[in-house]
């Protein structure tokens, strides 16, 4: 069935019992390639679609999700949905859906070769990788994934809104170590719209230089603050986990956001400006419009460190009395199949933190002690407090601006929170990394632990 058949054919049904209904139809087309010990394990090729159901009767609301292969698929979805909405409590908050509205964002269409993308044209690219990296056979690939998916929805409900999509995605992600007695670990992962964001040379040699180089480690003695380096991945992660969190209008309304009532106040030092971009071609997930129909835009979420506004859904728009941003979303930049059975939830399509004038080289220069993470065991950060004790993995000590050794088992402490406020440097560097584009940072006064 066609998405758009789909979704009018839920909307029929329900509005005959619903006061309102909104229904959201998925499917998505995906080529995989595993690696495992350096060879293509298995090759992949699914497809899916279903459809999610939302509905408001008598104030209360109901929601169900269901895979769709025929008409009794859809009829089963909605008359779950109304059925929960039936058992739910009343709800004071969630009146009615979005409205027609239009988007002034122009998105870039999908990618040609990932819309006819072969399993070869995959496996091809993925053995670039691979050989590049193993060549000279110092290095191993333990694991990896590499996805190519076209995806498509179609968003209709009963106030009008009728919207779609289609787009490509790439993901990519590998990790590395090393041959010999000296153990060392390299990992790279790649989001892209295209196929041509994936440099099948340019992945193996970085994942090669990373297991090399993490190999000459050693534990760090002491304690010291110093200046730290973080480089993209590692820090979209943090970032996903602390600023995402704050800048969720959901957690201003449950006053748990450390943001909250800061609009028009410093957050950041001055050279940290984020940015919400849904025309950004780079952005796996950009879109005109959210998936509940309403219109996103470019807009700065933190300007030259002042604190400008959040992202917001219709849900908690109603709460506050504001108009939804257009970040209700139900996409994930790693997994596109399943995208109607996520509830929705408020989330950046592409938060882009605008890139300094100074290479890594040049911020690594301008350190008198130092840190340069390369990798970090697991970048959580605590998204209420900001606090954050982290492993590093592999990390370059800086003297005097130059790279003085290799270190790991050791701890980098701090505030998530109060980092952003010691930013002394970003790079010019810019990096796709999940939901985020994001650059090298440099941070001041940051405490690193290591052993006794």
């Amino acid at each position: 069935m066609e998405l758009q058949d789909i979704t009018s054919k839920a909307l029929r049904i329900a509005k005959k019992a619903a006061v309102e209904a909104e229904a959201y139809s998925a499917q998505a087309t995906v080529v995989t390639v595993y690696i495992d010990d350096s060879a293509i394990k298995c090759i992949e090729t699914r497809k899916d679609a279903g459809l999610g159901m939302r509905v408001i009767k008598d104030s209360r609301v109901g929601s169900s999700t269901s895979k769709v292969a025929d008409d009794s698929d859809v009829v089963r979805c909605v008359e779950t949905a109304l059925s929960a909405a039936a058992l739910s409590p009343k709800d004071p908050v969630f009146r009615h859906f979005p409205y027609p509205a239009r988007s002034n964002v122009k998105i870039k269409g999908p990618d040609p070769e990932i819309v006819e993308l072969e399993s070869e044209d995959l496996v091809g690219l993925v053995k670039g990788v691979v050989s590049t990296a193993i060549k000279g056979k110092k290095v191993k690939i333990p694991n990896g994934v590499f996805r190519a998916a076209l995806v498509e929805t179609w968003l209709s409900n009963s106030n009008g809104v009728e919207t779609g999509r289609k787009n490509t995605m790439l993901y990519a992600h590998a990790t590395a170590m090393t041959t010999d007695t000296k153990k060392g670990e390299g990992e790279e992962a790649v989001f892209s719209q295209s196929l041509a964001g994936l440099d099948a040379e340019s992945m193996g040699i970085s994942l090669k230089e990373g297991a090399l180089a993490s190999a000459h480690r050693r534990s760090l003695k002491g304690r010291k603050t110093v200046e730290v380096l973080i480089p993209p991945h590692e820090l979209g992660e943090m970032f996903h986990g602390s600023v995402d969190f704050a800048l969720n209008a959901e957690n201003v309304n449950r006053r748990r956001s450390p943001w909250a009532g800061k609009v028009g106040k410093p957050c950041a030092d001055p050279s940290i400006t984020l940015v919400e971009d849904p025309s950004d071609p780079r952005g796996v997930m950009c879109s005109g419009h959210d998936d509940e129909g309403n219109p996103s835009s470019v807009r700065a979420l933190v300007d030259k460190g002042v604190l400008k506004g959040f992202m917001c859904d219709e849900y908690n728009a109603a709460i506050s009395s504001a108009s939804s941003t257009g970040n209700g979303l139900r996409r994930s930049p790693v997994e596109p199949m399943g995208h109607y059975h996520m509830p929705v939830r408020i989330n950046p399509m592409n938060l882009a933190m605008r890139p300094g004038r100074k290479s890594v080289e040049d911020l690594v220069e301008e350190v008198d002690q130092g840190i340069l993470i390369q990798k970090f065991s697991s970048p959580n950060v605590h998204p209420i407090t900001g606090a954050f004790a982290l492993e590093v993995r592999c990390g370059h000590l800086i003297e005097k601006g130059e790279i003085k050794g290799t270190v790991s088992h050791c701890l980098l402490t701090g505030n998530m929170f109060e980092a952003l406020m010691s930013v002394n440097g970003v790079g010019s560097d810019s990096v796709m990394c999940n939901a985020h584009v994001m650059s090298t940072v440099r941070f001041g006064g940051q405490e690193l632990v290591g052993s006794d």
